[in-house]
This record gives structure tokens, C-alpha cells and sequence, in this order.
């Protein structure tokens, strides 16, 4: 097993488990999608076979913050402020990646092989879950990354403050795409349940949040209690690149 970090533009490979520290790399001038999500590539095509989780580490959130990597960025970090040493923490972190090699749902013609992993703050207060990961370019065997490429998915990062969405991560009910991103049955959601449950299990939210009437309806069914919040393509379809509404809605949590 392989285990990499940044030093200055290079990625090395080291011995501690779990740990991707990239923690001295200045984000803030960088423009989206380049280059944080080249780095990131970089990195999920060095770690072999994806057997270790890929984990940005910051000092604060202040850094956190500073460098815009919640903003721009798709690998799962953490702040080192809230204890992520915990051990139980670091030996569960490999139940994240089961999705890549279970391929479970393919029965299903509508689904797609193309596996994702959850993105955002590993301490997270909130967590958020739409339906599914779009489907792109169609199957893959690299895992691709949460709310990172799509207008909805740039909408709603840079709707919502840095203050908010640092203590935020997001998922999917479905590791896998659907063929022409259609709509998730209860059924085809069944075989995803258990990634799901599992990222609820190590991430411990204090909320959960649906996106959407369809995931909001599919959590329900699968037993899980979710505050249901408008899916992002509402307002990409009115021409909007952002909105007030997210904060709005977050903020009565807090």
C-alpha cells in the first residue's frame, strides 16, 4: 500500500497511512478546475488501485479557508483542530473506498460503473446527499470525485460561505452514475444503502440534508431522516450562478 504527500509541486510517496498533507500549497489564485483538480488526479492515479483515501490535512480553518480549498477543492480533508488522529476515525477510512471494487447494482442496465467518493470536511457538522454523481463521459474505472465539474455542483459550492461549507461534506445515495443521469429507483438505491450508511457511520454529521424532492423521497424510504433542500438545477435553469438561498437555509442550524 502507498501512501503519497506534496512537497512543494512534488508528490512523494511516505509511510504514515491515510495522510495527504498539501497543506503548504497556496490555492488562492488559482482558477477553478485548474490546476487543484490536475493535482488531484495526479493523486488518485498515483495511489494504487485506490487502496489508500486521499485526505488534504489542515492546521486550521483559517488556512482552510485562506487557500479556497473548500471552495476548489474535491479530496476529503480534515482540520486538524478536530481531532482527526482519532484512531477510529483512520481505521475506518478504508470502508469509503468499497464502492471501487464491489461494482455492486450492475444487474441494473441503468447503472452506470462509475465510482465516486464523498468530498468536503471528514469532521463534518452537515452532510449533504443528492441521487447520484453525473455520468460525463460514461463508464469508468478511476474514481471520480463529488460536486466538482457541473454547473449545479459550482453553484451551490459558491453559494454557500466559507464559514458554512468548511463544515460541510457531500455525497450521493448511488457510488455509481446513471445511464443518461436518469432518475434513481428505490430499488437500484438498495444496493447502494450500505456505502451510504457507512459514510454516515464515520462522518457522524449533526444534520443531514437532501437534495432534492427525488433523494429526499429515496432517503425516506430507506429509513433515513433527512431536511430536504432544493436541488441546485432550479436555479442554474433561471440563469443563476448563485444564490442566497443555501446560506439562508444552513444558517438555521448552526
Amino acid at each position: 500500500m502507498k501512501y503519497f504527500r506534496v512537497e512543494g509541486k512534488r508528490i512523494i510517496e511516505f509511510p504514515a497511512p491515510y495522510a495527504f498533507d498539501v497543506s503548504n500549497i497556496h490555492f488562492s489564485n488559482y482558477r477553478i478546475n485548474d490546476p487543484i483538480l490536475k493535482l488531484e488526479d495526479r493523486i488518485f492515479n498515483l495511489c494504487v488501485h485506490y487502496q489508500s483515501l486521499a485526505i488534504v490535512k489542515f492546521e486550521s480553518y483559517h488556512e482552510l479557508i485562506t487557500c479556497k480549498y473548500d471552495k476548489y477543492g474535491s479530496i476529503p480533508y480534515v482540520v486538524m483542530k478536530d481531532s482527526i488522529k482519532s484512531t477510529n476515525l483512520l481505521n475506518r477510512l478504508p470502508q469509503l473506498l468499497t464502492c471501487v471494487f464491489d461494482k455492486k447494482g450492475l444487474e441494473f442496465k441503468e447503472i452506470v460503473y462509475r465510482p465516486t467518493l464523498l468530498s468536503g470536511n471528514l469532521r463534518a457538522n452537515y452532510m449533504i446527499i443528492g441521487e447520484a454523481p453525473g455520468v460525463g463521459s460514461g463508464y469508468q474505472e478511476s474514481v471520480d470525485r463529488v460536486l466538482v465539474y457541473g454547473p449545479s455542483s459550482m453553484l451551490l459550492r459558491n453559494s454557500i460561505d466559507s464559514d458554512i461549507l468548511s463544515k460541510c461534506c457531500f455525497t450521493n445515495i448511488m457510488k455509481y452514475s446513471m445511464t443518461k443521469n436518469c432518475p434513481v429507483t428505490l430499488d437500484i438505491a438498495k444496493t447502494h444503502l450500505a456505502y451510504l450508511q457507512n459514510e454516515i457511520d464515520i462522518i457522524k454529521p449533526k444534520k443531514l440534508f437532501s437534495l432534492g424532492n427525488n433523494s429526499w423521497l429515496l432517503l425516506t424510504q430507506l429509513g433515513i431522516e433527512t431536511t430536504k433542500i432544493i436541488h441546485p438545477t432550479y436555479f442554474t435553469r433561471k440563469g443563476l450562478k448563485s444564490t442566497s438561498y443555501y446560506n439562508e437555509t444552513l444558517r438555521k442550524y448552526i
